[in-house]
């Protein structure tokens, strides 16, 4: 499972090596649309404040739109109330028990 906090780094990882992972988190990052083929098959979830201040919303977004673009259905994309920005995202995180329920529904 990747859980960066970092930008792009999970779809960068991700398309790098298609098929590794059983499942990804991205906290407020982003990444390269043109790569979203190569993310179609692993559950991800994407995670961003809309009034971040740091990491322009519109980078998960355009990331998400790509995946289902090219297919991906294994994509959950959630953002959090206007005034959480990356700084307060975690308030919008999976608890321990949403955890526990992607990786029941992932590969072993």
């Amino acid at each position: 499972m990747v859980l960066p906090w970092e930008g792009s780094a999970y779809s960068n990882l991700l398309a790098k090596e298609p098929g590794r992972f059983a499942a990804a988190f991205s906290i407020a990052g982003g990444g390269n649309p043109q790569t979203a083929e190569k993310l179609v098959d692993t559950p991800l979830w994407i995670f961003h404040g809309s009034e971040d201040a740091v990491v322009p919303v519109s980078y998960s977004r355009n990331m998400y739109n790509a995946i289902r673009a090219a297919g991906g259905t294994k994509v959950r994309y959630i953002e959090s109330f206007p005034w959480q920005g990356s700084n307060k995202i975690a308030q919008a995180t999976p608890s321990v028990g949403e955890f526990m329920t992607i990786l029941a529904s992932v590969r072993a």
